[in-house]
């Protein structure tokens, strides 16, 4: 069994954004260890804009967001060595392939894929809910998302680690060939799947 630690609404993809919130948490956590309370992660408010390149087609596109990504925790009994080596296998089970595999920080994921529709047979609506549409809309199933989750493993008290996984993503409406992007928020549903199949090979060691 884990502890949900905290859980923050999401925005725009950067996935700078998505580092600067992962070591932001472990500063923070470093300076709450004498306690031994594991911290809530806080992701503050932010103006950015970014310029990526398009696809094959040599376009840009433009996000402006004024959010944070979304970013979760966890804490489960084992050794970061351990769930280490279990992390990969859990990104391959979800349909998202490593970009970054950073062993001196346990850090871990995808910086940013281009997927539409569905994420491993999953409809993306499940995870995310893209353009300010209303909860349980679709948009996310029909516009091309550029998404970023990465996972960063730490200490937490003794015989535990903390696993902080951050998503951010953004859509691109396919059907008027767009070139600009709207922002997505993370349901909270990837976090947890993650999370919850992390638990289980780290029990079992499948």
């Amino acid at each position: 069994m884990y502890n949900v630690i905290a859980m923050q609404p999401a925005g725009g993809i950067v996935s700078r954004l998505c580092m600067a919130a992962l070591l932001a948490l472990a500063a923070c956590a470093s300076r709450q260890e004498d306690t031994g309370a594991a911290p809530a992660p806080t992701i503050g408010q932010t103006g950015t804009r970014v310029t990526t390149a398009g696809g094959g087609s040599g376009q840009t596109m433009t996000l402006e967001s004024t959010s944070g990504p979304s970013t979760s925790a966890v804490s489960l009994r084992a050794a970061r060595d351990v769930i280490w080596r279990e992390i990969p296998a859990v990104y391959e089970e979800l349909g998202i392939p490593l970009t970054k595999v950073d062993a001196a920080s346990f850090v871990v994921g995808n910086e940013g894929m281009k997927v539409t529709r569905r994420l491993k047979g999953v409809p993306l609506s499940r995870f995310l809910q893209c353009g300010g549409a209303a909860p349980g809309s679709a948009n996310a199933d029909t516009y091309e998302i550029t998404l970023s989750v990465l996972s960063q493993l730490r200490p937490a008290t003794e015989g535990e680690t903390q696993v902080v996984t951050t998503v951010d993503a953004a859509a691109r409406p396919v059907a008027f060939n767009a070139t600009s992007t709207v922002a997505c928020s993370s349901t909270g549903a990837l976090e947890r799947r993650l999370h919850d199949r992390l638990t289980e090979r780290v029990k079992t060691g499948s």
